[in-house]
């Protein structure tokens, strides 16, 4: 009897486990990370310079500021209008678990035969352009 207490506990740990990093990952994939979300300020892109420097291009209300971030602080490099700059608009509903962490094991896996088993298990469409780029 304590046999079967012990597996239930085991398997009950494990789905709560599974439904936490399911959750983790959604808030995550959202961009909703610990609750921080501008209303009025967004990261438009974000291109590392170095490990520790970055320049970032965000809209703050209607302007759209080119800002270095270094360890040291934060620098306005350039202040644009909002006309001048190509806004992509973000995708209107987040990615699901599933869909990132097949993208995320697509890429990592190595090519050849594991990477061809785990496509066709996980049912991910070969990327023909993906491919030869690698």
């Amino acid at each position: 009897m304590g046999a079967i207490i012990k597996l239930l506990l085991t398997v009950v740990i494990v789905i709560i486990f599974f439904f936490l990093a399911y959750v983790v990952t959604r808030v995550v994939a959202g961009g909703n990370f610990l609750g921080v979300r501008g209303k009025n300020i967004r990261i438009l892109e974000k291109l590392p310079l170095s490990r520790d420097s970055s320049i970032l291009l965000l809209r703050a209300v209607d302007k759209v500021l080119v800002v270095g971030v270094t360890p040291s602080g934060m620098t306005t490099l350039r202040e644009l209008a909002p006309d001048a700059v190509e806004l992509e608009e973000p995708p209107a509903t987040p990615q699901d678990f599933a869909t990132v962490f097949k993208i995320a094991l697509r890429d990592s896996v190595p090519r050849g035969r594991v990477r061809e088993r785990v496509s066709k298990w996980l049912h991910v469409e070969k990327d023909e352009e993906h491919d030869k780029h690698l």
